[in-house]
């Protein structure tokens, strides 16, 4: 074989040589790739700026161990990265209140009956949102997880927020869904004082010992597909307090506690204004369903007061409300009450029958009635009387005490079938009073 020969075939035999340990390396490495992908498919990738409370903070999701301390870490390291937690699934148990002191932050897992945060200190809240100086805390979200308590009779909120503004909690369990006979739901569910845009999108809320939903001095409060669960008959469902600048409520279902709505005005300066609700349901709340203390400029479209130990609906001092195609049904005694106060009050279109259901005899009472000091009050258009396979109970369609005020229109109405009569009237006649065309 010639020099040349030989030096062909040498580099034919590198060549192959080379070929092989390329192959043999590829193989290998589609090897590791298949393996690796085989032993984490099931684990989250980290996405820019993301922490796995798991993977990346060493939390501990078996329902037990304390993860007080690795989550608030978490939510420090997050700080300077992002500032988005990732909750995989599981049980995090934590002895103490998880702090945000800023804005920006999202906490989130993958569904709220895989994901849950356990509080076991019963009077500690479970997040506290607050900047702790006069800086508002801007854009927060929690999604995807349950909050409740190990107590059955805490005291602590699920989520307090001070000066938070655009806040969204959604998709969220606050309390214990699964236990239906035991109060998970901490003193308050979520607790907002100050601030503007908070936002609740298809919640539920199960078993507080106090109030579901409380604000004050908060602009802007918007409620949708709501459930909230209540087992004490002293628990409010939803209180709107002094100062409330605009609440949307829409597709909230209230069942159970002692009041499913209410307004109030603790501080005496200006009572919630402008508040828009429909499709609202309060239903067997142990005293009234919605109690209207205080408030100003109020449209309640298509929603029910059902079933309430006492009274359906409550209109205290309240300038300026609309009921329209509504449903007053099955209520202890009044279905609805406008006591002194109240101005400017339309009652229309809607279906009022079977209250009074607990009284009898000289006890029974009347469907709507009108309260000494009232004034400004219109009722048309409405059903009053036994339908719907509601009975007659009620004494009369309306009753209008001595001392009601001036200004009332009384027309279009069906008030049949009622046990005492239609229309009960125990005032003067004011001056500018119409009462007519009704059956």
């Amino acid at each position: 074989m010639t020099s040349a020969s030989r030096t062909e075939k040498s580099m034919r035999t590198r060549k192959n040589a080379l070929w092989i340990a390329g192959s043999a390396a590829a193989i290998l490495t589609i090897s590791i790739i298949g393996a690796t992908t085989s032993t984490s498919a099931s684990a989250k990738p980290r996405a820019h700026g993301e922490f796995d409370v798991v993977r990346d903070c060493g939390a501990v999701p078996d329902g037990s161990t304390d993860n007080h301390s690795a989550l608030t870490e978490c939510i420090a390291d997050a700080a300077d990265e992002g500032k988005t937690l990732y909750f995989p699934p599981g049980s995090y148990a934590i002895d103490g209140t998880l702090s945000v002191t800023e804005g920006g932050y999202k906490f989130y897992g993958n569904n709220r009956a895989t994901v849950k945060i356990i509080q076991l200190d019963g009077a500690a809240d479970i997040f506290d949102v607050d900047s702790g100086t006069a800086a508002v805390v801007n854009q927060l979200t929690l999604s995807g997880m349950e909050l409740s308590y190990h107590s059955t009779t805490a005291t602590g909120t699920a989520i307090d927020l001070t000066n938070a503004w655009r806040v969204y909690v959604q998709n969220m369990g606050i309390g214990d869904n699964a236990n239906p006979n035991f109060t998970h739901g901490g003193g308050y569910g979520i607790r907002a004082e100050g601030g503007a845009q908070l936002n609740i999108l298809e919640t539920v809320f199960s078993y507080p010992v106090d109030t579901a939903i409380y604000a004050i001095g908060t602009g802007d409060v918007m409620l949708a597909d709501l459930e909230v669960n209540l087992s004490n008959a002293t628990s409010t469902g939803i209180e709107l307090d002094t100062n409330i600048g605009g609440a949307y409520m829409t597709n909230v279902n209230v069942n159970g506690g002692g009041v499913g709505l209410l307004t109030s005005n603790s501080l005496n300066g200006i009572p919630p204004n402008y508040l828009f609700v429909t499709n609202f349901l309060a239903d067997t709340q142990a005293n009234i369903g919605m109690d209207l203390q205080s408030a100003q400029s109020v449209v309640m479209t298509n929603s029910w007061a059902a079933s309430a130990g006492t009274t359906g609906i409550a209109i205290g001092d309240v300038l300026g409300i609309s009921i329209n195609d509504s449903r007053i049904y099955n209520n202890g005694g009044y279905g609805i009450e406008v006591t002194a106060g109240a101005k400017d009050v339309s009652i229309q279109n809607s279906r009022i029958a079977g209250n009074s259901r607990t009284n009898g005899g000289a006890s029974r009472v009347a469907a709507i009635a009108l309260r000494s000091g009232a004034s400004g009050v219109m009722i048309q258009g409405n059903r009053i009387g036994p339908m719907d396979s509601f009975v007659a109970s009620q004494s009369y369609a309306i009753r209008i005490d001595p001392g009601y005020g001036d200004v009332l229109m009384i027309t279009d109405n069906n008030l049949l079938g009622n046990i005492t009569g239609e229309i009960d009237n125990g005032a003067t006649v004011g001056t500018h009073w119409v009462v007519a065309d009704n059956l």
